[in-house]
C-alpha cells in the first residue's frame, strides 16, 4: 500500500506530514501483513479505497511505538537511514487519542 501520512495530537499539532517531510516528501510504502511497527496503520489503511482521504482517530495505546517510526521515517526522508529500518525512540503525547490522516496513492 502507498500512501501520504499526516500524524496529529488532539490539539491539532502536527507531528509528522509525509508530503513536506524531509528532502524527498514521498509516500509510505507498507507491505501488509509483515508485522509493521504500527498494527494500527495496518488495520485502518486496509479499510480504504484507492484515492481515498480518510482520517483516524485512535487510542494512544495503539501508538506507543510511533516515535520509534517517526525517528525512522524521517531519517530516511532526510537520506540519514536506510529504507526498511522502521524503529528507533519513543515519544508521548499528551491527549488521550492521537489523529492519524492518510491521502492513499503516490501522489
Amino acid at each position: 500500500v502507498v500512501f501520504h501520512y499526516r500524524t496529529s495530537c488532539c490539539d491539532g499539532k502536527v507531528l509528522d506530514d509525509s508530503r513536506i517531510m524531509g528532502a524527498h516528501s514521498k509516500p509510505m510504502e507498507l507491505i501488509l501483513g509483515k508485522k509493521f511497527k504500527l498494527a494500527v496503520w495496518e488495520r485502518v489503511v486496509i479499510t480504504m479505497r484507492p484515492g481515498e482521504v480518510s482520517e483516524f482517530t485512535c487510542d494512544t495505546k495503539h501508538t506507543a511505538l510511533y516515535p520509534l517510526v517517526s525517528q525512522s521515517l524521517r531519517n530516511i526522508s532526510a537520506g540519514k537511514d536506510p529504507p526498511g529500518r522502521a524503529e528507533a525512540l519513543l515519544w508521548h503525547c499528551t491527549d488521550p487519542f492521537s489523529s492519524l490522516s492518510w491521502a492513499q496513492g503516490p501522489g
